[in-house]
C-alpha cells in the first residue's frame, strides 16, 4: 500500500482529491454499465471540477500549483470525451428503439 493510500482523505491535497474522483470517473465510463442518470451525474461532477481548475491546474487553498498536475488536464478531458460519447450512443439506442 503507498504512503498516500495510508493517509487519511482529510489530508490529501486538493490536486489528489481531484486525481482520485477523476481515476474512479474514468473506471466507471470505460466499465460502459451506466444509465443515463449515472451519465448526467458524472457530467456534473465534471464540471464542478472544472470550476476547480485554473490555467489547467488545481491550486491548493493557499494559491500554490502542485507540479504534475498535466495528468489531471488529460483525465478531464478523457472523461468529458467519455461522457459525451456514451451519452450520444445511448440517445441514438433510444432513438432507434423508438
Amino acid at each position: 500500500m503507498s504512503s498516500r493510500q495510508v493517509r487519511e482523505r482529510s489530508q490529501l491535497t486538493r490536486a489528489e482529491k481531484v486525481e482520485d474522483a477523476l481515476r474512479d470517473i474514468l473506471k466507471d465510463l470505460k466499465e460502459c454499465r451506466l444509465s443515463q442518470r449515472d451519465i448526467v451525474e458524472i457530467k456534473d461532477q465534471l464540471c464542478r471540477i472544472d470550476e476547480l481548475m485554473h490555467d489547467a491546474a488545481i491550486p491548493e487553498r493557499d494559491g500554490s500549483i502542485l507540479p504534475g498536475q498535466a495528468m489531471l488536464a488529460e483525465m478531464l478531458n478523457e472523461a468529458h470525451e467519455l461522457s459525451s460519447e456514451l451519452m450520444e450512443n445511448m440517445e441514438d439506442s433510444q432513438s432507434e428503439e423508438d
